[in-house]
């Protein structure tokens, strides 16, 4: 089982750890220290746990309107296929999907632009 914590605990965060797991799942290396940064600069945050080690993280840049952007959602390959990537999605929608309003989806593409992640409400 995967525990999530949330942006209140960006104080005990390993940001070394978020470093690999994000360099691991593929999205690519990053320093250190510019992660941090970019997690304690986000809006939402989330952090995925097995057995107190961290294994999975994602966050978001909102205006706590109507808008969220997703960034780096990653789980360690090693805890792939274990459902823990749909559990910090459904953390995700949970936390700022509230407002979304997929209808407009369509409008967005047919303007040429790309539907990256699209909240069912």
């Amino acid at each position: 089982m995967m525990i999530l914590k949330d942006k209140e605990h960006v104080d005990s965060v390993d940001w070394l750890t978020v470093a690999e797991i994000i360099a691991a799942a593929g999205l690519n290396q990053r320093d250190v220290a510019l992660v941090e940064r970019a997690f304690r600069h986000s809006t939402f945050c989330w952090f995925g746990y097995e057995n107190g080690q961290l294994i999975a993280v994602a966050r978001a840049i909102s205006d706590l309107t109507w808008c969220s952007y997703l960034a780096d959602v990653a789980v360690h390959p090693r805890c792939q296929g274990k459902g823990y990537g749909q559990q910090l999605m459904q953390s995700v929608s949970d936390g700022c999907g509230r407002s979304a309003k997929p209808s407009s989806t369509r409008w967005w593409i047919k303007s040429a632009f790309i539907a990256a992640l699209v909240l069912k409400r």
